[in-house]
């Protein structure tokens, strides 16, 4: 029925539905799969090679406004009829991605199969020749900053010998920004580095120059001056726990619930009354402290590392420059690092209605769970389950039961850090280590037999870098009773 409908029904006169597109590239260095997003008109989707939702527009009537067509008409899609327009600013596109892989002198044609009022259209890419990175030089008037990009050039994306391709040179400049803000230097962008690309030679080489272009700043007397890059060191941290999702964006307003001030070293905690996690535990999530250089490594496993905790729905770091410091070589932030909870503990109830082999019944689950149970994060889950299963007709004589049953009971704890041997909280900050118990009891009596299961585990998780994660279980044991077998089962089976 599907295969035999119209896809043309709403196509206008004069106008194609389009079919299908192509890309033909000469180059295997080329994916197409690096293409097909440059592609500005596509037909419309399938589904097992059929256009199902095509389909379901098509089942529509135009002229009715009732539910059912406009259920018809939300839920299904308009056919994708063929412009030109958009099959030429496809070819641009192609053609201006392969430049930017270095193809300066690639050709894009493209030619539309007109039948039966459809469009197939082929796009033909010949790449040529591109063009070749042959050397890289710099040109960077700060000297301090200049002495740390040049000690990190082994590290440098930009090789003699790769394709001028701009993603590549992006992608440098993003490296050279993480780099340089993890020695502090919070205000450098990558917007400040530039290329200069001489591309006259014959042999289409490329020579390219880094610019990393100097710090500017205007002064009280509104005059803009060249200063070297100021460093960047933290005078003061701040964890505010106070917000709620209506103040949350002005972080500024405090939440007027009560709330304890609290300082820990130099950190200091805004933590309100009954607030699930402690800020010891907090605290030991935090690499970023006051009297250090800015570091955007440090920025970035903090953050890691408080989502980790699985207690907090949104976390948000920044950053205020101290007024009053320009023109200094070295300069001061705060650090403000505001935590929205989770609600603390979460119950569910599920209804569920089984059928197996005819046998009709139901099972209910009911699930628990504490985000931080003893105040330090400890995630603990606790799932109940019970189901009444009827036997049919034709097995109640044979086995002499009218129902089955089962349930179960399962307990587990998440705690984030070691209970043994290791506990510090250096420790937890280089390896997010966790120990996890679990406890789980299951009875069951089916037509054939009544059993019960009981196990139980200890162990710990760690990861030992951002590839290698570690999982090691000193305690898994499971014990299975078999309580008893169906005597008319026995019969049965000596029978046969």
């Amino acid at each position: 029925m599907l295969g035999a409908c119209n896809p043309t029904k709403y196509v206008p006169k004069n106008e194609y539905l389009l079919r299908s597109y192509e890309i033909e590239v000469d180059n295997k260095d080329i994916k197409q799969e690096q293409l097909t997003t440059y592609v500005r008109q596509k037909p419309n989707k399938k589904i097992i090679g059929l256009r199902f939702h095509l389909w379901l527009f098509n089942r529509s009537k135009p002229e009715k406004n009732n539910k059912w067509n406009n259920w018809l008409r939300k839920n299904g899609e308009e056919p994708v009829i063929w412009q030109q327009s958009l099959t030429d600013r496809t070819s641009e596109q192609l053609k201006l991605s392969l430049e930017n892989l270095g193809y300066y002198y690639a050709t894009v044609t493209d030619t539309v199969l007109f039948k039966k009022k459809k469009a197939n259209v082929v796009y033909s890419i010949h790449t040529g020749w591109p063009y070749i990175v042959s050397k890289l030089t710099y040109s960077i008037p700060d000297t301090a900053i200049a002495r740390l990009i040049f000690a990190d050039t082994t590290n440098t994306l930009i090789k003699p010998g790769i394709l001028f391709d701009v993603t590549i040179l992006d992608k440098e400049r993003s490296r050279i920004e993480t780099n340089l803000k993890n020695k502090g230097y919070y205000s450098f962008s990558a917007e400040r580095i530039e290329y200069d690309a001489d591309t006259t030679h014959s042999n289409r080489t490329v020579t390219l120059q880094l610019q990393v272009n100097s710090h500017s700043e205007r002064t009280e007397i509104n005059q803009v001056i060249e200063t070297p890059y100021p460093l960047y060191t933290i005078r003061s941290l701040t964890v505010n726990a106070s917000l709620s999702m209506q103040n949350l964006i002005d972080t500024l307003n405090v939440s007027k619930t009560a709330s304890d001030t609290l300082t820990r070293g130099e950190t200091r905690f805004i933590i309100p009354h009954r607030f699930p996690v402690k800020a010891s535990t907090i605290g030991q999530s935090l690499y970023v402290f006051p009297d250090s250089l800015y570091r955007i490594s440090d920025v970035n496993q903090t953050y890691q590392h408080l989502t980790a905790l699985r207690n907090f729905r949104q976390v948000n770091i920044e950053f205020n420059e101290v007024p009053g410091q320009n023109g200094l070589l070295m300069r001061d932030l705060d650090c403000r690092i505001n935590i929205l909870p989770f609600t603390r503990q979460s119950y569910t109830i599920d209804l569920e209605g089984t059928n197996s082999d005819g046998n009709f019944g139901g099972a209910v689950s009911f699930l628990y769970q504490n985000k931080s149970l003893f105040g330090h994060a400890e995630i603990f889950d606790l799932r109940l389950r019970g189901m009444l299963e009827a036997v049919s007709s034709d097995n109640v004589g044979l086995f002499n039961f009218k129902t089955t049953m089962e349930y179960e009971a399962e307990a587990s704890i998440n705690i984030p850090k070691f209970i043994l041997p290791f506990s510090s909280s250096k420790f937890i900050r280089m390896y997010s280590p966790r120990t996890i118990f679990s406890i789980l009891y299951n009875y069951q009596r089916r037509p054939l037999y009544e059993r019960s299961v009981f196990s139980t585990s200890f162990g710990y998780n760690w990861r030992g870098s951002e590839i290698i994660f570690h999982t090691v279980r000193p305690l898994d044991v499971n014990f299975v009773q078999l309580i008893n077998i169906n005597p008319d089962f026995n019969a049965y089976l000596d029978r046969y």
